[in-house]
């Protein structure tokens, strides 16, 4: 019996070259007005209070004036 002293994260030998990267996002509010529309669609379901929801809401306006640069960004790609 032989043990494998490779690192746990390196791919296996043969392993074939990768050429591709999938990117996956929710994508985000494009204005002022999509920010508490868009915050409650991706925490549907999960029993986030509306005052909590109003407040992050609020973070993201301040921070990104309502605008995702994530949008942009995927739009680069």
């Amino acid at each position: 019996m032989t043990t494998d002293t490779r690192d746990l994260d390196s791919p296996p030998l043969d392993a074939p070259p990768v050429d591709c990267l999938l990117v996956v996002s929710f994508g985000g509010p494009e204005g002022p007005d999509d920010v508490l529309p868009f915050m409650e669609n991706v925490t549907r379901g999960r029993g986030i209070p509306p005052e909590r929801l109003r407040e992050v809401s609020g973070h993201y306006l301040d921070v990104f004036g309502g605008v995702s640069p994530i949008n942009e960004q995927c739009r680069q790609l």
